[in-house]
């Protein structure tokens, strides 16, 4: 089912099941520089062509933000994620516990991915425990870029309605709105930075914690 609102559209979805016509419709958007909104195992998240410059700067527009930092990206498995980065011993054990899962690892960029921006150093990537992200990867062939479907420091959206509010009088706005229902409140995603050889830092704590973290890896205070 499809809703138009004045300034994007709303599509209904099943997010266990979601239909492949749908997910096709979503990955064209995305190939053509559009930003769509989707429902993600923690909460409602934006994407874009993580290969397309002007859509990264698009989404800063969209979201609000003058920091520049760059985003996560989601990749379908392991294998994918190190086509762009440089997974370590540590790196390797959370992606084995936590993957698929709300966890992003901050890794070193892989030399020769050119396909990201060559100026980064590292880049931040996760692998979704949700089928229609899990999809949209397989669809696409190539990572996307995914951050919270909010205006930066307004709040994490788990509803389409909140979406809708957030961005009725906002300049920029996403171009589709996929909706999954009422999503739970999960946490998102907890940011590991492990590029820095055995050093992890937690850049910021979300759905899973640092002690779990660290017990994987047997660290002790």
């Amino acid at each position: 089912m499809i809703f138009e609102l004045p300034f994007m559209r709303i599509i209904k979805v099943n997010i266990d099941n979601p239909k492949i016509k749908i997910i096709r419709g979503v990955a064209k958007v995305i190939k053509k520089g559009g930003a769509v909104v989707l429902p993600t195992d923690t909460a409602y998240g934006i994407a874009v062509n993580t290969l397309d410059y002007k859509a990264l700067a698009r989404l800063d527009r969209i979201k609000g933000r003058q920091d520049q930092k760059p985003y996560p990206i989601a990749v379908l498995n392991c294998e994918e994620a190190e086509r762009y980065v440089i997974f370590n011993e540590q790196a390797k054990i959370l992606a084995e516990h936590f993957w698929p899962g709300a966890l992003t690892l901050v890794l070193k960029r892989k030399e020769g991915a050119e396909i990201l921006d060559p100026h980064l150093e590292t880049i931040g990537v996760r692998v979704p425990d949700s089928k229609l992200c899990n999809a949209l990867s397989k669809v696409l062939g190539f990572p996307y870029t995914i951050t919270s479907a909010n205006i930066s420091g307004m709040p994490t959206a788990y509803t389409v309605q909140e979406i809708v509010e957030q961005f009725l009088s906002a300049k920029y706005k996403p171009d589709l709105i996929l909706d999954g229902g009422e999503l739970t409140e999960n946490k998102i995603s907890t940011v590991a930075d492990l590029s820095r050889g055995k050093k992890v830092e937690i850049l910021r704590e979300g759905a899973i914690g640092e002690e779990e973290i660290k017990d994987k890896l047997k660290i002790k205070k």
